[in-house]
């Protein structure tokens, strides 16, 4: 006759299962997630009902972009959200989009609503599905083959979009994406280049030729827009060691006087997206190792707007 385990053992067995485990850890990220009080209840349902029924589309786009503000606390609202991707004003189809990629990180149904607009919706709005689908992060994996595809695009913010969503998806984009987006390492937009190699540095990948790309964008003589040379620096500091050809032009990024006449406009906030690539350099060269760094860093530290990220380059830099 056949040994009958007590109600404990069984219990023991069921809980040692590894799909008992996954289910457990599952739940446990759930019950992590913030939730809504009574009060935000009730403003996320006001918010997803004017979404849907709000006359006027400015309404509609304030009602998207509050529930976005909400994060993961408004995932009740996700109907509300993929159906207002449908809308006929763009602003509240792009404002629904954006906002999916902050409320539905954890909603299969989200998900299924932005892959749907990429891959069939209207086109002034993929590029914000496609960053949208990027946010949610490994979530979103299977969203990897479309995006693949949506790097051929002729919309250059569709491919940067896509080649940036890409290196955020984890290992299903790290199995189908990566010879797309080496091709994209020609490409003619200067954002999708970096793009693409900022998310095979993301996948894993050290070629050498990521760091020629990035080292291209980067440079001052390359006359390129200071949010496209901060995305490189930041994207060296991904090679670690596989980026040490780029200690010269980092160092040179570090030391880059900004050049900025106080007359024009916006001249402030010109300067902090110069001190912005400035301290990017900074961090980039503590993670890529190489001690020479050390002396121009030193140097660094004692300007106010370089002292912390120097700092933190240097501590990792002398600590090894």
């Amino acid at each position: 006759m056949p040994k009958i385990l007590p109600p404990l053992c069984l219990c023991l067995l069921v809980l040692a299962s590894p799909s008992a485990w996954a289910d457990r850890e599952k739940d446990k990220d759930k019950d992590d997630r913030p939730r809504p009080t009574a009060a935000e209840q009730k403003e996320i349902r006001d918010l997803a009902g004017r979404l849907g029924r709000g006359r006027h589309p400015a309404l509609r786009g304030q009602a998207a972009t509050a529930l976005a503000n909400y994060g993961v606390k408004a995932e009740a609202a996700v109907p509300a959200l993929v159906q207002a991707l449908k809308d006929a004003d763009l602003g509240v189809a792009s404002a629904s989009a954006a906002a999916l990629g902050k409320v539905g990180v954890h909603s299969a149904d989200a998900v299924k609503g932005l892959l749907e607009a990429l891959t069939r919706g209207r086109q002034d709005i993929k590029p914000t599905c496609a960053e949208a689908l990027g946010r949610i992060g490994p979530n979103a994996g299977g969203a990897a083959p479309a995006l693949v595809e949506a790097l051929g695009s002729d919309d250059f913010d569709l491919r940067r979009e896509a080649a940036t969503a890409l290196g955020f998806l984890g290992p299903r984009a790290e199995a189908v994406a990566p010879p797309r987006l080496k091709a994209r390492l020609t490409d003619d937009e200067p954002r999708v280049r970096v793009a693409a190699a900022t998310s095979l540095a993301r996948l894993g990948d050290r070629s050498p030729e990521l760091c020629d790309v990035l080292v291209g964008a980067v440079q001052k003589s390359a006359r390129m827009p200071v949010e496209v040379r901060h995305a490189a620096a930041e994207a060296l500091g991904l090679l670690g060691g596989a980026a040490r050809g780029a200690v010269p032009t980092l160092l040179a990024v570090l030391r880059e006087p900004a050049e900025i006449n106080p007359a024009l406009p916006y001249a402030e906030q010109r300067q902090a997206q110069h001190d912005d690539l400035r301290r990017a350099a900074a961090v980039a060269l503590g993670r890529i190792g190489d001690k020479e760094a050390i002396p121009a860093l030193r140097a660094a530290a004692e300007t106010d707007v370089l002292r912390e990220a120097a700092g933190d380059a240097l501590a990792r830099l002398e600590g090894e």
